[in-house]
């Protein structure tokens, strides 16, 4: 986890190996990156005293980071395992090292994920003073209702989540041009920086993710899981049927005042999510590979890099 955009604002200290990399053709010197602050995971390599030891709580944007962070803590599949009953670090345990990173880095930025009971996700919401136990502070469990899985036609993934207030919630995640076609651009005034930071993350050789999601009635989570409990039972075409759901309640098919168009596909979509951030991963080279590859290259070697 090197960098993340919240609200239009960059966060993240320090330089990729990219960057480095092109600075070096360039017979440029970069300065080292910060060194992490200790009591932080030995494995958390972001560094933005912004961001770190709940610093930005009474900041102007404080509530964009916490739903961010709160995205992160929840919208995922990972489970969380204790070394023995007087164990205080969790160890996660993720289908991919991208769903690792992003539980790992809520923990460290105030938002531990601690457990995962039957459809109840329990998150330590720090109290952020520096110096803290990361992973200590106050409890909230967050019921997971619904998770609709990663698929390659809609390119991301979301769950359906109600709060301990009661407040139902969709937490989306995905590609940028699966999600950002989808944010309401005329309640977003950071739309464009936004897609700013994407552009320059990528050139510096991070992988992007953008996250997102909306407030949902209990009417309109009732007739859609309605259709999806339905769209289960089928005997022929589940799948496609279920993936469809999936799509139309992350891109609100519906037109206002029509009950009845309510999750109809052939109904035009609304541009409705709320952008809660953009997150930046770096992928670690393994030691000489990077000057592996730049002799290869010296040698007129063509390469091609597989994703």
């Amino acid at each position: 986890f090197k960098k993340c955009s919240i609200a239009g604002i960059e966060y993240g200290r320090g330089y990729c190996e990219v960057e480095r990399a092109i600075a070096r053709r360039q017979g440029r010197q970069l300065p080292p990156d910060p060194k992490v602050p200790s009591g932080l995971d030995p494995s958390f390599n972001f560094v933005d005293e912004r961001l770190l030891w709940g610093t930005w709580k009474n900041g102007d944007n404080a509530e964009s980071i916490r739903i961010l962070l709160l995205n992160l803590a929840i919208n995922h599949t990972v489970q969380v395992e204790y070394a023995n009953l007087e164990a205080k670090v969790p160890v996660y345990q993720a289908e991919s090292p991208d769903e690792g990173a992003f539980v790992l880095a809520a923990r460290n930025l105030g938002f531990s994920f601690k457990s995962r009971m039957m459809k109840d996700i329990t998150v330590c919401l720090a109290e952020g003073w520096e110096g803290a136990p990361v992973g200590e502070g106050k409890d909230e469990t967050w019921t997971v209702l619904s998770t609709n899985a990663f698929d390659n036609n809609r390119k991301r993934t979301s769950v359906v989540v109600r709060d301990p207030t009661g407040q139902l919630h969709l937490f989306v995640k995905g590609a940028d041009t699966s999600v950002m076609p989808f944010v309401d651009y005329n309640s977003c005034p950071y739309f464009d920086e936004t897609q700013n930071h994407i552009d320059r993350f990528s050139d510096q050789g991070l992988r992007t993710l953008v996250f997102a999601g909306r407030k949902l009635t209990e009417e309109e989570y009732e007739v859609w899981n309605e259709k999806y409990q339905e769209a289960q039972l089928m005997s022929e075409g589940r799948e496609k049927a279920m993936l469809q759901l999936a799509a139309c309640l992350e891109e609100s098919h519906e037109e206002a005042g029509q009950q009845s168009a309510l999750f109809d596909v052939s109904v035009s979509y609304r541009k409705c999510l709320e952008l809660h951030g953009v997150t930046a991963l770096e992928d670690k080279l393994q030691e000489n590979v990077g000057d592996t590859i730049a002799q290869l290259a010296k040698a007129m070697i063509k390469i091609w890099v597989l994703t």
